[in-house]
């Protein structure tokens, strides 16, 4: 049989893939509008990746006294129901193009639902299934309500390397500091946006105002761009400046994944699970064997991180409610390429990937991968990416070392503090014997009593 694997980046229209090497951004391939269904004939697995949809600012602006927190009732960083929407308007979308191969009905040996730990992408996933698999009739526990409860799991933040991009990995995060701090085309790029940058700083009272951190500035003001209706642009910034300041906040953006070490490291352990269950799907694992479709609910940098990995670098950061979908197709012995194929002694598995990358958007557009250009393999793509597979990620992070001394350090003070303790007890002990209390009166005219009445 033909395996085909598809990567499926959700993009918008005028986008363009580059990849900076050497100094320099260099264009990797137009992307491919697709439309319409999946092939549910050929399609045998299907693993999703979704960022959470509209959320409340995560930072402020100090200066921006009219924008408080006390002006967002959800609470900074929560979902909206601005975003709500959006998810359940993209499980729609995901209805249309995998509805026939996934059937109407929520099926627990066939679906499974990951999120990060956090409310806004856990809520997500519960709004992006409500659009996905509306109850029938016969599935409501209310009639009135249109909504059955899907379970979606997740981790803690501090043991999840797969989505949560801020995990703790010293190597990483000083190799990205290196980037905004070193690399000639953050240099660049901070030169071409200087003037820019001061007057940010100068308005926003954000003193350290560089490329590293422009996103708060962004954040900030998307978020009340996003709900105008109730929070206003400060006086100081206007259509012409918010271009810019989305530019600045792109162009910083694409600088975050763009070393074999943060692709490793930061992208790596994702790309490697999701390769590893198309190889379980494949081999007829036991758990796999009804499974079609594997999500997860994450955010920008989840989705930035798998894109780089694959060798792909978006112009624009990942919107809200946008996905990514990676599909393993099948095929039968008609296929002449599978004879040829087998005669060539080559695997027969394929991955097409595709992007949404425009929320609400109704495209998707289809994406070749860094070392396996169509058709793609499983074992070609496995072999693509093997460089940026850690072998041991919390070695390579350095978190093996920082433990071993934290373990050490811990031991010697623990070991130390019961040293004083027990020292001190024993002087206590010693003297109390040398030096024994003199028996007060009344307890020697008791004991007389005691004796008296024996």
């Amino acid at each position: 049989m033909f395996l085909s694997l598809s990567l499926l980046l959700l993009f918008v229209p005028s986008i363009s893939t580059n990849r900076f090497i050497s100094g320099r951004w260099i264009n990797e391939g137009n992307p491919r509008r697709v439309e319409g269904e999946a092939n549910a004939d050929t399609l045998r697995f299907v693993q999703l990746l979704w960022r959470h949809g509209d959320r409340t600012p995560a930072v402020l602006i100090p200066t921006d006294k009219e924008n408080g927190e006390e002006t967002w009732p959800e609470g900074l960083g929560e979902l909206t129901t601005v975003g709500m929407a959006q998810q359940h308007r993209l499980g729609k979308w995901l209805k249309g193009r995998y509805g026939k191969f996934l059937g109407e009905k929520w099926d627990r040996k066939a679906m499974h639902i990951r999120s990060s730990d956090y409310n806004r992408t856990l809520m997500s996933a519960q709004a992006n299934l409500a659009g996905l698999f509306p109850p029938s009739d016969g599935e409501k526990f209310d009639k009135s309500i249109g909504w059955q409860p899907i379970p979606v799991h997740t981790v803690p933040r501090d043991i999840d390397v797969q989505l949560y991009e801020e995990i703790h990995c010293p190597t990483a995060e000083k190799d990205r500091d290196a980037i905004f701090d070193e690399s000639p085309r953050a240099k660049q790029v901070e030169k071409e946006y200087e003037e820019l940058l001061k007057f940010l700083a100068e308005k926003t009272g954000i003193a350290d105002l560089r490329l590293k951190n422009v996103w708060t500035v962004f954040d900030a003001l998307n978020a009340e761009l996003c709900h105008n209706s109730t929070h206003k642009w400060p006086s100081w910034v206007n259509s012409s400046l918010w271009e810019s300041i989305v530019k600045v906040y792109d162009d910083s953006s694409r600088l975050s994944f763009h070393t074999d070490v943060l692709r490793r490291l930061r992208g790596g352990p994702l790309v490697h699970e999701i390769l590893d269950r198309f190889t379980q799907k494949k081999e007829g694992q036991k758990e796999m064997k009804k499974m079609k479709m594997y999500a997860y609910s994450a955010h920008d940098t989840t989705l930035a991180a798998i894109l780089a990995t694959f060798g792909i670098f978006p112009t624009r950061f990942p919107l809200y409610a946008t996905a990514i979908a990676i599909e393993m197709h099948q095929k039968g012995d008609e296929y002449f390429v599978e004879e040829e194929e087998k005669k060539r002694g080559k695997g027969k598995e394929i991955i097409k990937m595709y992007h949404k990358n425009v929320t609400d958007s109704e495209d998707a557009f289809k994406h070749e991968m860094e070392g396996c250009p169509s058709p793609c393999r499983l074992d070609t793509l496995k072999k693509a990416m093997s460089p940026y597979a850690p072998s041991n990620w919390s070695e390579e992070c350095g978190l093996t070392r920082d433990n071993t001394i934290r373990y050490i350090v811990a031991i010697g003070v623990l070991g130390m503090t019961t040293l004083i303790f027990g020292s001190i007890l024993a002087v206590d002990i010693f003297l109390k014997y040398r030096n024994p209390r003199p028996r007060s009166s009344s307890s020697r005219l008791l004991d007389e009593e005691e004796t008296i009445d024996t």
